[in-house]
């Protein structure tokens, strides 16, 4: 008899025993729903994570700060961090710089503040730009904002759905826009005001970059111009102390994991300040807790399946003794039997299997569109979908669940005889 035969056969008795059956599918589905999209959204979070978080510069970026008596200067720390292989580029730090719009009259119809953040990124690898032109190392006077513009300073990167309506950056290409700066002493007294106007000459992706609607990318020339202004004008009217003896060089890898490398050897050899840009924080721990707390749920929910339908089926073959009886009877072996019983846990687990994957399928829909009316900007590109991988390990689960719950039915069914259990009828 081959295998067909066994499944029909199996196929037969279990739709005449539908309650049985519709039990044990459902109670087998609860679990392979659970491990499919817990795994699903594990991997998906993992992919996410990975791919737009730990990739974006602010991830993979290094900063080391020293005095500047010490014996490792500038040059040193700087010339160190290039003979790393994995190191992409390094340069003195420049931060963030906070400015106001000063022609926002004649450039946005809003009721904003417009403030922008200047900043400059690696010669190396400028953020990616959607249409436009790019910096370049000889650019002055010009910068690249946000495809998806927002010029206030109240937005920030949030996971919260942004409830603004953003402005088109390509819309300012070839415009000019003039910032302005407070200059203020100690008591917050206003003693000077700088300005800096520059031309939009492109537009990048802020979402890939992980940067505010309002981060604009200018020269590194420009923005250590305006530094240096401001600090000449700090230092000299006012008694603000802005950190004179310190300095600080970051560099940019290719893997955020590298940085640890980089982190022990300045602590370790060099007494020297060195420390991630940016920490994992959250975002590892996220991705922890969905991982131990689905595996957790699915582990135990699987025992319980196992258990469950165990005993459903072996009550099944011992309602079944007189089936069995006459089988063995015509002619079955235990081997029969048994291929018999392992037919039918077959055929209950992969109905369980099919009907999970649709169910977890649809259920990942439904995230999906949450977080596509729900979060925001950023995490758009966190999508839930069900790998391959996962798929297989269903299918590894199934028979794992084949063996194991049909073992104590096996076993009985192949002590049933003949002699005690036919019955005649004349």
């Amino acid at each position: 008899m081959n295998i067909f035969y066994y499944i029909k056969l199996s196929y037969k008795n279990l739709f005449n025993k539908k309650k049985y059956l519709y039990k044990n599918i459902f109670i087998l589905s609860i679990t392979f729903i659970l491990m499919i999209t817990v795994l699903s959204i594990t991997k998906s979070l993992n992919l996410f994570i990975d791919n737009n978080i730990f990739k974006s510069t602010l991830y993979r970026t290094v900063m080391v700060s020293y005095e500047k008596n010490n014996p490792w200067n500038e040059k040193s720390v700087i010339n160190k961090l290039k003979n790393y292989d994995f190191v992409i580029d390094v340069q003195k730090y420049l931060y963030p710089f906070g400015v106001y719009i000063d022609n926002s009259d004649k450039i946005f119809s809003n009721d904003l503040s417009n403030e922008l953040i200047l900043k400059v990124g690696y010669c190396n690898e400028m953020p990616k730009v959607i249409n436009g032109e790019n910096l370049t190392n000889e650019s002055l006077g010009v910068g690249i904002i946000p495809k998806k513009f927002y010029p206030d300073g109240s937005l920030g990167t949030e996971i919260k759905k942004e409830n603004v309506s953003f402005l088109n950056g390509e819309d300012f290409i070839g415009k000019y826009i003039t910032t302005k700066y407070n200059i203020c002493d100690e008591n917050d007294k206003k003693i000077d005001v700088g300005t800096y106007t520059f031309k939009v000459i492109g537009v990048y992706d802020s979402v890939n970059n992980i940067d505010e609607a309002n981060t604009v990318y200018i020269p590194y020339k420009d923005l250590e111009k305006i530094q240096n202004y401001y600090n000449e004008k700090v230092k000299t009217e006012t008694n603000i102390d802005i950190g004179e003896n310190y300095e600080t060089v970051i560099a940019l890898v290719d893997d955020t994991k590298k940085i640890e490398i980089i982190e022990n050897y300045f602590s370790s050899q060099m007494n020297i300040s060195a420390f991630r840009q940016m920490s994992q924080g959250w975002v590892d721990v996220i991705c922890v807790i969905v991982f131990f707390i689905g595996i957790g749920l699915s582990i135990i929910s699987f025992i319980y399946s196992i258990i469950s339908i165990s005993l459903n089926m072996f009550n099944s073959i011992q309602k079944r003794q007189n089936e069995i009886g006459i089988l063995k009877a015509i002619g079955y072996t235990n081997k029969h039997i048994k291929r018999l019983i392992l037919c039918e846990s077959l055929i209950i687990s992969f109905i369980s299997l099919v009907v999970s994957i649709l169910i977890s399928k649809i259920i990942l829909i439904i995230l999906n569109i949450f977080v596509c009316n729900n979060l925001s900007i950023y995490m758009q590109n966190l999508k839930f979908d069900i790998s391959i991988q996962i798929i297989v390990i269903g299918f590894v689960t199934m028979f794992i669940t084949i063996v194991f719950s049909s073992f104590k039915s096996i076993k009985f069914a192949t002590k049933v005889t003949p002699a005690k259990l036919v019955k005649f009828k004349y």
